[in-house]
């Protein structure tokens, strides 16, 4: 039942019985450290207002954002001379140190208290995020972290429901400074985690596929990609964002603490607007509040409150705590619900710099209500707006992080996070000083959200800047690298992110360039293809004349091109004649079996059958192999034609079973009698050829006829020593109810040796789950040969130090997977060699 359990919730979230582990205890320490950052700031921003007033607040914010500054000076000695794990727990045990002198000092002396809340919660909770973030990276390889870390993500936004959970059910049934209780039982949590990690795994360092980085100081750091930005204007305009980002926070937070605040004392403030200019061009102005005071004396600087509610100091601790922890649990669940059902699908269609943009645009909004109407309701929809629009400007944030080249990031996200991020909070801050001490009440309100409106406009016209500039880094390395993997790289990007001009940029590129290699050429036809319309059909088929080599590649993007844009292609007379003549060419002349099946997947996709079908005949007849028909089995299978039976079912006894198990499937899409294939395929059961019961057994699986067959499973293994009929076998048994015999087998009985035997079997597969699955299994070997190099190859710190015999073994399971930029790598690494 256990192990039921197990494999249900390991495919669930996607990963491998091995990861469980790594991603457990991720998980874990992300929630702990979550919950308790969420008390520790609530804590101190309810102390504040309620001992100083919503004025002090600016403070807290100068404080924590220069707290964490001097932290990452102070540890930046010690982050890479001790294991992360023992980092962990050192910090955690430290926190709690702190936190219970706090809890003894808070009855004798207050700044003493706040000192040490403080120290706890500026300096070493942010190094704690830190520290967690590198101990993240090191527990998986790159190709697991596209796949694990938004699952590991996720423990923030429960966290930050938890933690509003917390407090407001804690808030009513203990003071304020009884939360440092709390806040140190949830951070020390973390520590048994760890602990219980540390005895029974093994932490895999992140291993830098090419060159290792060479580690520096704080300060070295910090100077070279300062440098590096006045170079380069993309990171230059990163920089920008980052730093007007939590500028606005920091002015967003004190107007939503203040609304707060002012709801639970029932003060709040009268709404100052602009209304129009009178006759002699003085501004007048509007209270948009149910009252009838003279207009003189509501410009007065004085706060303007129009009900107010008596509280003692700890009915409104109380009362301010609940309220916050209440927001902060609907934020989370909103957030939440909005990161598993419309995020990844509104970045994937906007893009990078189009989900940067939703932010500035949805927060422009914002502000405009609250200045029409300042109150708890129009903070709370400003807030609740930037949650979400928070969530995907993040993850375009950083995924923005792959144009820069892999030595580069980890120093760039070390300055932007570390410094640009708390500068930016430190310059809300003091223009949240400046405005307060020379305004009050509405007039300062109304100044407050002028500022974040201004704020937010050149935020938007540094994510605007930013479009050109994102498109401009890939642009050079196509146009200047000499990199394999950068080339790969910069397409990628490029395609992810492209529009009609970038692809027109590839084309122009690859005219010019006659050293690009082999690999980056096929990834432009690929790309052209895919994302090309029917003007590209004039350059692609003017260069198969000319590039014997990619010729397969252009063909199968004209047919990629000509199954988009079927319809405006019969409206081009001369693109049509052209394409007709090709065509007709390779018909007559190729003997490449593969070439000669995208011939005639043309011909079926197209209107053109007169005078080619007595051709494709005539192929099916007498020039009939196994891999032209791999090519247009698929299109054959598709197409709207029951007649096609009477020319291919002569091949049903065809002497080479891959012929005929591709001939079965056609046929079996195409005729109503069913009995004539479930005929053949028992045909083929039954047969000693190793390969037709293979080809039966995935014909099985792919037409879904597991039951039909089960009594002729039994004795197959016994007959045959092959892996593959093996895997085929454990497969279709879990069809009938053994998926968890299915799910060891495939974690413990299969070796390296075999994954690449099963490869093949499971790419002939119709079965999109069993290949995410098999995926699993590979990345789960990759982890191990990371595993495996990290503990006994200790002088390199880059994969240039192994061996070639495993290098090659690592290329192959890349390209298992399908990850090309490892793969190429990888695969750059042997070629130096």
């Amino acid at each position: 039942m256990q192990s039921r359990l197990r494999s249900l919730f390991t495919r669930f979230l996607n990963i491998s019985p091995s990861e469980g582990p790594h991603v457990f205890v991720a998980w874990l320490v992300g929630l702990f450290n979550r919950v308790s950052f969420g008390l520790g700031w609530t804590v101190m921003i309810v102390y504040f207002v309620s001992n100083y007033g919503i004025s002090s607040l600016p403070y807290l914010f100068f404080i924590h954002a220069g707290g964490t500054i001097i932290g990452s000076f102070l540890f930046s000695s010690v982050v890479n001379r001790f294991k992360k794990e023992h980092l962990l727990i050192g910090i955690v045990l430290a926190m709690a140190m702190v936190l219970a002198g706090a809890s003894l000092l808070f009855s004798y002396n207050s700044y003493v208290y706040l000192g040490l809340v403080f120290w706890a919660l500026s300096i070493l909770h942010s190094q704690l995020k830190i520290v967690h973030s590198l101990f993240v990276e090191e527990l998986f390889t790159p190709t697991q972290s596209n796949r694990v870390f938004p699952i590991v993500e996720s423990s923030e936004t429960f966290g930050i429901i938890l933690g509003g959970l917390l407090v407001s059910s804690m808030s009513h049934v203990m003071p304020l400074n009884k939360f440092l209780y709390v806040w140190m039982l949830t951070i020390l949590m973390i520590v048994p985690a760890v602990i219980v990690y540390m005895q029974h795994s093994i932490a895999i360092p992140f291993v830098d596929l090419v060159k290792g980085a060479k580690s520096e100081s704080r300060f070295q750091n910090v100077k070279s990609v300062f440098q590096l930005s006045k170079k380069m204007k993309f990171l230059k305009s990163i920089v920008l964002i980052v730093f007007l980002q939590w500028a606005f926070f920091s002015v967003l937070e004190f107007q939503f603490t203040k609304a707060v605040e002012q709801s639970v004392k029932h003060t709040e403030e009268h709404t100052l607007v602009l209304s129009e200019l009178n006759e002699f061009g003085k501004a007048s102005v509007v209270i948009a509040q149910e009252t009838h005071a003279d207009p003189v004396e509501q410009v007065s600087d004085k706060p303007s409150v129009y009900k107010s509610t008596s509280y003692d100091h700890e009915e409104f601790e109380e009362k301010f705590a609940s309220d916050l922890g209440n927001l902060q649990m609907l934020f989370g669940a909103v957030t939440l619900l909005f990161q598993l059902f419309l995020a990844s699908r509104i970045l994937s269609y906007l893009g990078v710099v189009g989900s940067m943009m939703v932010s500035p645009v949805v927060l422009i909004a914002s502000v405009l209500f609250m200045m029409l109407r300042f109150g708890f309701g129009s903070a709370i929809v400003a807030r609740f707006n930037h949650e979400i629009a928070h969530v995907l400007h993040t993850n375009a944030y950083h995924s923005s992080y792959y144009v820069l080249s892999h030595e580069m990031r980890a120093n760039v996200k070390e300055f932007l996070e570390g410094f640009v991020r708390p500068l930016g909070a430190i310059a809300g801050t003091l223009g949240l000083f400046l405005i307060t001490s020379f305004s009050t009440g509405e007039l300062s309100t109304l100044i407050i959200n002028i500022v974040a409106l201004g704020i937010l406009f050149v935020l938007l016209a540094a994510v605007l800047s930013l479009r050109s500039r994102y498109k401009e880094v890939p642009r050079t390395k196509l146009k200047e690298s000499n990199s394999l993997n950068e080339l790969i790289d910069a397409i990628s990007i490029i395609r992810q992110n492209g529009d009609i001009d970038d692809f027109a940029y590839m084309m122009a590129v690859q005219i010019e360039r006659d050293d690009l290699p082999l690999e980056v050429e096929q990834h432009l036809i690929r790309t052209f293809g895919d994302y090309g319309d029917v003007d590209y059909l004039s350059y692609l088929i003017d260069l198969i004349s000319k590039r014997s080599d990619l010729k397969l590649e252009i063909l199968r993007a004209i047919n990629s091109i000509f199954a988009r844009h079927h319809d405006e292609i019969s409206d081009k007379p001369f693109t049509l004649f052209a394409l007709k003549n090709l065509y007709e060419g390779l018909l007559q002349g190729t003997n490449d079996p593969l070439l000669k099946g995208e011939v005639i997947s043309f011909v079926i996709m197209s209107n053109y059958h007169e005078g080619f079908v007595d051709k494709i005949v005539s192929l099916l007849d007498e020039d009939l192999d196994t891999e032209t028909l791999k090519v247009c089995g698929s299109v054959l299978k598709n197409l709207d034609d029951k007649h096609l039976v009477n020319y291919v079912s002569q091949f049903l006894d065809h002497e080479d079973p891959k012929v005929r198990s591709v001939i079965i499937d056609v046929v079996w899409s195409h005729t109503f009698d069913k009995s004539t294939v479930v005929d053949s395929i028992s045909s083929m059961l039954n047969s000693d050829d190793e390969n037709a019961v293979l080809e039966a057994l995935i014909l099985i699986r792919n037409l879904d006829l597991a039951f039909e067959f089960e009594n002729q499973f039994v004795g197959i293994e016994d007959k045959f020593d092959d892996v593959k009929i093996d895997f085929m076998i454990k497969l279709l048994g879990s069809d009938l109810g053994l998926v968890d015999y299915f799910y060891d087998y495939l974690y413990l009985d299969i070796q390296y040796a075999d994954l690449l035997k099963v490869y093949d079997v499971v790419s002939m597969l119709n079965d999109s789950y069993v290949k995410k699955f098999f995926r699993r299994r590979v990345t789960s070997e990759i982890h191990d040969i990371y595993m495996h190099y990290n503990r006994y190859i200790d002088d390199t710190d880059s994969l240039s130090g192994v061996q070639a015999a495993l290098l090659s073994k690592l290329r192959d399971l890349y390209r298992i997977i399908e990850a090309e930029r490892e793969y190429f790598a990888v695969q750059e690494i042997l070629r130096s060699r």
